[in-house]
């Protein structure tokens, strides 16, 4: 008998965490010893023999057709590379996947961890958002969406979309969040648990009690984590990051993620460790090389790294979307999802890439909504979505009544049966405004990116709105 209580079965299920420290420094690590082994390993030995280290260490490793420019990827449809100036912030996308591996025919994966890392270079700042996995999302792929963010990357691997799961992943929060990702990254469990136990372990803070499976695929393996401040092996760190067996069950495992993820990141950036990490470079190098996939290159990793070491502690701004963020609900299919609240999480993102500013305020008496409106001058285009003639024209005079800068009046290519609202924009008030004047709630609302668009927000009319609306 098992001397830890039992866990339900749909808990033990494995997750794979995705970290940005995991995939970051691990990269970086591997990339800079590759470039630069021979005279580091020099420097090396002297600090090994200092600290009463092995001096013995391996000869210079070897890896053939090593190029800066190339990125460690071999699925052909993927992100291409994109130029960075080093200097500029960055945004990365971090995915981790549940493709479990040890089964057959297990199919893309889900996935389970989503993580947005920023850094910024210039004002030595970075920045985490985490995304939980089933946050309810537009998607560019109309027949799919919307549906749980988790979905996006199996979607993307199953429809063949250009750039494939990682493609279509950033596509969308492309969408919902109105900002640029270039690039992406994801990093499977053997590598996460080789880091951890590279650097001889993570220190953490634990809060509670845990039950967690240090070994993804074994049977009957748990293990308990009791509260307190200590250094977890790969393994630990693994269940303790992927478990979501607690009070705050995603939100609480999102925490953790980034708890491990800052212990993590202060100590790859503890040069102490270098001598050790060389004496294991080819095997290091060999397991972490074939658990990351990403479109960055050897050299921006290389640039990432002397950056990110740069960033002091108290700049590395974290934050989860969780309540009042989203608002627990059911899908039409009947799945549990979490319903976002797109305009305050915009903010909280931007507040993320701008440490300084301030999240959007709210309307007061000496700033009313309809002047935050006026002064947003938001480009509105309305598109007939229906049998009715006439509809879109009825609707920009109601609009324009109310004060909403309607540029662009039109028929739409296709009937629709439910009224759609696209926000380009990342105006705030304008949204805010717009639906309370059209009695609809954010139900309808749908956020993409695209620079070039000739309006703000777009409005197509469904026959819902043809059914049932305020026009006088």
């Amino acid at each position: 008998m098992s001397k830890f209580p039992s866990i339900p079965n749909n808990l033990q299920k494995w997750l794979t965490p995705i970290l940005w420290a995991a995939f970051l420094f691990s990269a970086i690590i591997t990339a800079y010893l590759a470039f630069n082994a021979g005279g580091d390993i020099a420097t090396a030995q002297q600090n090994a023999q200092s600290a009463d280290l092995s001096p013995t260490l391996p000869p210079t490793p070897v890896i053939d057709n090593l190029q800066e420019s190339i990125s460690l990827q071999t699925n052909t449809n993927r992100p291409a590379s994109q130029e960075w100036n080093e200097k500029e912030p960055i945004v990365i996308l971090l995915i981790g996947l549940d493709t479990r591996t040890w089964k057959e025919n297990s199919g893309p994966g889900l996935t389970d961890t989503i993580i947005l890392a920023t850094l910024d270079p210039k004002n030595q700042t970075a920045g985490l958002l985490s995304v939980p996995r089933d946050l309810w999302i537009g998607i560019p792929v109309p027949e799919y969406s919307p549906c749980k963010i988790n979905q996006a990357y199996m979607i993307g691997e199953g429809t063949g979309y250009p750039g494939g799961g990682p493609g279509l992943l950033m596509d969308s929060l492309k969408q919902f969040l109105g900002t640029e990702i270039n690039y992406y990254a994801s990093v499977d469990f053997r590598t996460f648990i080789a880091l951890v136990d590279a650097v001889g372990g993570v220190k953490v803070d634990v809060q509670e009690t845990l039950i967690v499976d240090p070994s993804p695929g074994v049977d009957d393996e748990m293990k308990k984590i009791e509260p307190g401040r200590q250094v977890l092996p790969g393994g630990l760190a693994l269940g303790y990051v992927r478990t979501r067996n607690t009070q705050d069950g995603d939100f609480g495992r999102a925490e953790r993620q980034q708890q491990v993820l800052v212990a993590l990141q202060q100590r790859l950036v503890n040069f102490d460790i270098l001598p050790q990490l060389i004496t294991k470079f080819p095997n290091l190098y060999r397991e972490l090389s074939e658990g990351i996939e990403t479109n960055l290159t050897f050299k921006q990793i290389i640039a990432l790294g002397w950056e990110g070491q740069k960033v002091p502690y108290e700049n590395i701004h974290h934050t989860i979307i969780r309540e009042p963020l989203v608002e627990i609900g059911t899908s039409p299919q009947g799945f549990w999802i979490l319903i976002p609240e797109p305009v305050q999480i915009r903010a909280v993102w931007d507040n993320i890439l701008n440490p300084t500013t301030e999240l959007v305020p709210q309307a007061t008496l000496e700033s009313s909504l309809e002047e935050l409106v006026s002064q947003e001058n938001a480009r509105v285009a309305v598109y007939n979505g229906t049998n009715h003639p006439g509809l879109a024209g009825d609707t920009t005079e109601f609009l324009k009544t109310n004060g909403i800068n309607v540029t662009e009046v039109g028929n739409a290519e296709q009937f629709s049966e439910k009224t759609y609202i696209y926000d380009y924009s990342g105006k705030p008030y304008s949204i805010q405004y717009l639906l309370a004047v059209m009695e609809m709630n954010e139900s309808h609302l749908y956020h993409r990116f695209d620079p070039e668009a000739s309006h703000d927000i777009l409005i197509i009319l469904g026959a819902d709105w043809a059914d049932e609306n305020p026009l006088p």
